[in-house]
This record gives C-alpha cells, structure tokens and sequence, in this order.
C-alpha cells in the first residue's frame, strides 16, 4: 500500500478515536444530567448519542482493518470488513431507538417534573453547540482526506445537534408541565435513531451487494469520452467496497497500436480516472481492437499505379469505405504538394494524411520516420499491390497484408 494512503489512514483513525472520545463524554454528560434531572429526553439524547459512538468506533476499526495491505487470502484488501461491522453495528441502533420509543411511549401517560430544570437546559445547549462544531469539523476532514466514513460520521454528528434542539424545546416545554411533551419528543428522537439504523444498513448492503455508485460511473464515463487516443469503450462496471471503489471497463484501441502502445494509453487512462476519482482503488482496463465501420483509407499513385515512393507520389487517392456492406462509398484524388521537396517529403506527407483523418495507409514504401508518426496517430499501414483496383478490392475483402515496420530506414 503506498504511504500516502497509510499516513490517510492514520490520520483518519486519530481524527475518529478524538471524536469518539468527545462523544463518549458528551453521551455521559448528558446521561448523569438527564438522570439527575429526571428528564428522559436527555436520557433519550444520551443513547442516540451512544448509538452514534458506536458508528464513530465502527468507522475506525473500518478505517484500521482498511489499512490491512491485501494478502494471498484477501487479494483486494480486507475493505469490506468495514461494511460488515456497519450491519451488526445497524442491529444494535435499531435495538436503540427500539428502547427509547418504548419509554417514550411510556411518558406519554406521565407526567413528570424536573429537579434542576436549569442544568437540562445549559446540557442540551452545550449537547447542540459541541455536536454541531464536530460536525463541521469532521466533515471537513473527510472530505479533505476522501474518506467516506469519517464524512458519514460527520452527518450523524450533525443529526445528533438536531435531536439535542428537540430535546432542548421538549425540557423547556415539559418544564410547564404541558402532557405529553417529554413521550412525543422521545419518540421523535427514537425516530432519528431509526433513521441512522436504516442509513447504516442500506449503506452496508449496497457495499455487501457491489453497488455501484451513479456519481463516479458518470464522472469516469466523461474521462473515457474526452480521451482521443481510445475509439471507445463499453461494459464499465464499479463496486463499492467500504470507503473504496473496484472498477472495470472495456476500451477500443486502433488495430494499428501494438501491444506496448495500448497498455501504455491504458495505464494512462487508469492513473487519470484514480487521479479524478479519489475513491478508485483498483481499476482494471481491458483492451480490444477497434474496427469501425467506416474507414478512410489513401493511396499514393502515380500514373494510376500505386507509386513506388510514398513521398514521392504525384497524388494520394482517398477513400471511404464501409466495411459491412464491403464498398467504396466515396473517392477523391489530391495532389501531393511535397513531392518536390528536397528533404522530408514523407514527413509532410504524412502530416496531411493526420489531418486528413486517414484511418490507413496502402503503400509499397515508407520511411521510418513517416512510418512512426502515422503509426503513432493510430493509422494502420498495408502492403500494397501495383494495380490500385486490386490494392482496394484487398483490403476491402481484408486479404492485405499489414506492414509491421519502415520498408526503409530513411526518408
């Protein structure tokens, strides 16, 4: 594992063992508080709160197994562990808010009063100033650091600010004496509490099940569609597995392009996507030849002969051919402007062929330097015949012969 990765992750389990350590306080605070107050709304606030611990302490032993380099036993690390410990974690939450919308339901009949209504309501105010800046400042770090569990901790955090508003209003209420007011506000909260279950659990299914994210497939099927050097792609696959993302695709290469070539633009391709998308980890490409429909191939000829001097030629015919119907659909000839030149004359001509977008060439010869640049552009380069008809009606049948290197050194 690299070490910017490991420094990540040994600041994303200092920043959620800090948070779980002011939580832990904060839960027992308000625990005794509620206790002493005989309010059961911060009671109430002191399990959510405790269920929200327990999610802090679930994304740190996430975060600690996720540093696990992969072994022979688990070749893609050890991240669902994470997902795993979330689902059980999610049982004990709904179990929670279970109690707590019992009890609530219980008060719902009694009507109870507060021993030091006071220290209540300074508690839920501390509760929702401590929960709220927690929040943003864990928020803040996930994002900085692209660890999804510590910015979903950070929106438990900020729910846990919410219900503290709640109880807040209930104790002011309950205060008063008014019916009802602490049994509602205990299920209210017991509803949140059912809510962080549910979040938890769909989270950890989705990753358990190989989810596959809409926002990160959208933004590497943007980088595949701007990238030139690919003819396409399709069959792009993601899976979510705890904080990381395994992905997939099949990408179109021209047939010219050897071996070396197309893992070198597939290499290329991965470290952009991992580049753009923080949370790819491992990101596998495959690659195919790319055969088109409609090629535009050209022919250097002279006297109606395929020449014998690629630079040379008096002009280039240039045609469009449509490979499924196996015809020529459109064919124009162009003067060759660099024949005359004393020096790189396939050079030029070659240019002209790239901005022509020419998909082959058919040629008897070509020098090394015209060879590479075309080759490099993704044309595919054959062996031609004399008799130009002959030459077309080979390669449209594909009985031609592919030119694997310069059939000189120089120009």
């Amino acid at each position: 594992m690299m070490p910017e990765k490991q420094n990540i992750f040994k600041e994303g389990q200092k920043i959620s063992l800090l948070v779980g350590i002011v939580t832990l306080f904060l839960a027992l605070f308000k625990f005794i508080i509620g206790y002493l107050s005989n309010s059961l709304l911060l009671i109430s606030d002191a399990i959510h709160s405790a269920s929200d611990l327990l999610v802090i302490f679930t994304a740190s032993i996430g975060i600690k197994i996720a540093s696990k380099p992969p072994d022979e036993k688990f070749p893609y690390g050890y991240y669902k562990a994470e997902n795993l410990a979330t689902l059980f974690i999610s049982f004990l939450i709904f179990f929670a808010g279970y109690e707590i919308a019992i009890e609530g339901y219980k008060k719902l009949y009694v009507i109870s009063s507060l021993k030091i209504p006071f220290i209540a309501v300074l508690t839920a105010i501390i509760s929702m100033i401590v929960s709220y800046i927690i929040a943003i400042y864990i928020c803040k770090v996930g994002k900085k650091w692209r660890m999804n569990s510590l910015i979903a901790v950070g929106h438990e955090r900020k729910i846990d600010a919410i219900s503290s508003i709640f109880v807040l209003i209930g104790i002011i209420l309950g205060f008063y004496n008014i019916r009802y007011i602490e049994g509602i506000f205990s299920i209210g909260i017991s509803i949140l509490i059912f809510r962080v279950g549910i979040e938890s659990m769909r989270d950890a299914i989705y990753a358990l099940m190989d989810f596959s994210p809409k926002y990160a497939k959208e933004r590497i099927r943007n980088i595949l569609g701007k990238e030139r050097n690919i003819e396409g792609f399709y069959d792009l696959k993601l899976r979510k597995s705890g904080p990381f993302l395994f992905g997939e695709v099949k990408i179109f290469v021209k047939r010219r392009f050897d071996v070396i070539k197309a893992h070198e633009i597939a290499g290329k391709i991965e470290e952009k996507i991992k580049r753009e998308v923080k949370e790819i980890d491992f990101f596998t490409i495959h690659i195919e030849p790319y055969k088109g429909r409609y090629v535009k191939v050209a022919i250097p000829v002279d006297n109606n002969k395929v020449s014998n001097h690629f630079g040379r030629a008096e002009k280039f015919l240039i045609f469009n051919v449509d490979r499924e119907e196996k015809r020529v659909i459109e064919k124009k000839e162009i003067e060759n402007l660099y024949k005359d030149r004393k020096m790189r004359a396939g050079l030029l001509c070659a240019k002209f062929l790239i901005s022509e977008e020419v998909n082959a060439l058919i040629t008897k010869e070509i020098g090394e330097i015209a060879y590479h640049m075309l080759g490099d552009k993704g044309v595919e380069i054959y062996d031609a015949v004399d008799n130009v008809e002959e030459s077309i009606n080979k390669f449209i049948k594909e009985g031609m012969d592919r030119l694997e290197k310069p059939t000189k050194v120089k120009e």
